[in-house]
């Protein structure tokens, strides 16, 4: 009698376990995209600033207009950032943005990430400039176009001390900015 007691527990345990069972399917999708690439076209320039027995800050934008301070000027395209202290009054007062051309997966959005702040240092010497408050166009994020491209530009604030020594100074190296897909 034992014997059919358990055989039925187990019969009614492995079919109501049978019964309670189910499936499903699901599909994996997986959409392999185009590597975001960045390629600087121009640096950031400050240009010729005139020595001052003052203090100066200078704020480039990042938009293609000349810079908000007056006592600024021109300059080459490098990926480095240049400033040049001049005795005499600048005659060409334009400063530029960096400029960055993007490419990628059609449509993406992109985050911007920039340097809290760099050093100049003037060639040939040990004196330094603060370059800070960095800011891009378009701010904080962008969107590539349908063409999987897209540009960026980026300004930022130079700090000039009273009596700065007289050269060019640049930055020991590049400043490095960061794109990445959203």
């Amino acid at each position: 009698m034992i014997e059919k007691i358990c055989s039925l527990l187990f019969f009614f345990y492995y079919s109501f376990y049978l019964i309670a069972q189910t499936t499903a399917t699901g599909h994996v999708v997986c959409e392999v995209i185009s590597p975001l690439k960045i390629n600087n076209v121009s640096g950031l320039e400050f240009g010729e600033i005139e020595k001052s027995e003052e203090n100066k800050i200078l704020v480039v934008n990042p938009i293609l207009t000349t810079s908000s301070e007056t006592i600024i000027e021109f300059f080459n395209n490098t990926s480095e950032i240049n400033a040049t202290i001049t005795e005499s009054s600048p005659t060409n007062q334009v400063s530029y943005p960096a400029i960055f051309n993007l490419s990628g997966s059609p449509n993406s959005i992109y985050t911007i990430s920039l340097p809290a702040f760099i050093l100049l240092t003037r060639i040939g010497g040990t004196e330094k400039m603060l370059v800070n408050s960095f800011v891009s166009l378009p701010p904080q994020k962008g969107k590539l176009d349908i063409y999987g491209t897209g540009a960026l530009s980026v300004g930022a604030t130079l700090h000039i001390d009273k009596n700065q020594m007289p050269g060019i100074y640049k930055s020991i190296g590049d400043f490095k900015l960061i794109v990445i897909y959203e």
